[in-house]
């Protein structure tokens, strides 16, 4: 019994130990943790999909060629916080970056408003957190 007992606290903690963190979210994202590497931020598919003949019609209606994605990073610590990222579209295989902005600068990046859009932390300052968000 105890060398089952051995056995699964060692498989445990190598699984522990040999996992690397991740953490996703949704777009638009406010005071999102970037607590590890990757973090990922994805633009939420019901925003670009819609089911429905009206709610095609409304889609349609607000429609737009571009997007803008906006970012913008804060710190939870005396340190000015840093981020390295990349954007890309999955399907489309079209990739932007890398970008690096600090804490207060506002950045913006114009994008196909057809497409559904990713977020990739490359690096970034430790108690990071991130506000990111689309506008159409």
């Amino acid at each position: 019994m105890k060398k089952v007992i051995i056995f699964t606290t060692a498989i445990v903690a190598f699984v522990c130990l040999t996992t690397n963190l991740s953490a996703q979210y949704l777009i638009p994202a406010y005071n999102a943790e970037i607590i590890s590497d990757p973090t990922t931020f994805v633009e939420s598919a019901s925003d670009n999909m819609c089911r429905s003949e009206y709610c095609n019609y409304l889609w349609n209606f607000k429609s737009a060629e571009k997007k803008k994605l906006f970012v913008l990073l804060k710190n939870n610590s005396t340190t000015v916080a840093s981020a390295t990222f990349n954007i890309y579209s999955p399907e489309h295989d079209i990739l932007y970056g890398p970008y690096t902005v600090t804490e207060g600068t506002l950045f913006t990046k114009e994008l196909n408003a057809d497409y559904i859009w990713r977020v990739d932390i490359i690096d970034c300052t430790i108690n990071s957190t991130m506000n990111i968000w689309i506008e159409y």
